[in-house]
């Protein structure tokens, strides 16, 4: 990312996820989750993987959504499972 003529770091992942949503979305709740309250509703739910999370119909996830994992999403951006 170029700022003021210079080029910065890579952004993290709840930045980009940050810009892309609107105040006051779902998305936004999520982002104002604590830590700990993200990992728990990430545990609340498991999926075998990202097979199932699309036949079930509940892809894409976001980080902070039960049953979001990091290892199914493959480029850090806080979406696991994106429909390509």
């Amino acid at each position: 990312m170029k700022v003021g003529g210079h080029v910065s770091a890579k952004p993290t992942s709840m930045a980009r996820q940050h810009r892309r949503q609107e105040p006051g979305s779902a998305w936004g709740a999520l982002l104002t989750m604590s830590a700990s309250e993200r990992a728990t509703s990430e545990r609340s739910v498991t999926y075998s993987g990202c097979r199932e999370v699309r036949r079930l119909g509940k892809a894409p996830l976001y980080a902070g959504q039960p049953g979001y994992r990091e290892n199914m999403d493959g480029d850090d951006d806080g979406i696991a499972c994106e429909n390509y």
